[in-house]
C-alpha cells in the first residue's frame, strides 16, 4: 500500500505482544507450561511481525 503513514499504535503492539511471546518463550524453556503453548507463542510471533511491518509505513517514497 503506497503512501501509507507509520503507526506508533502498531509499534505499542508490537512491543507489548513481543514482551508475551517472551514471557511465553521462558515458560517453555523452564518447563512451565504445557507443550501446546507453542502454538501461542507462534501466533504471537506472527502478531509481532505483523505489528512490525505496519509500524514502518510505507518506506519506499
Amino acid at each position: 500500500m503506497a503512501g501509507r503513514p507509520a503507526s506508533a499504535i502498531s509499534l505499542f503492539t508490537a512491543i507489548g505482544t513481543g514482551l508475551c511471546l517472551a514471557v511465553g518463550l521462558i515458560a517453555l524453556i523452564r518447563h512451565w507450561a504445557p507443550g501446546y503453548l507453542v502454538i501461542w507463542c507462534a501466533a504471537l510471533a506472527v502478531g509481532v511481525a505483523v505489528n512490525l511491518w505496519a509500524a514502518k509505513g510505507s518506506g519506499g517514497e
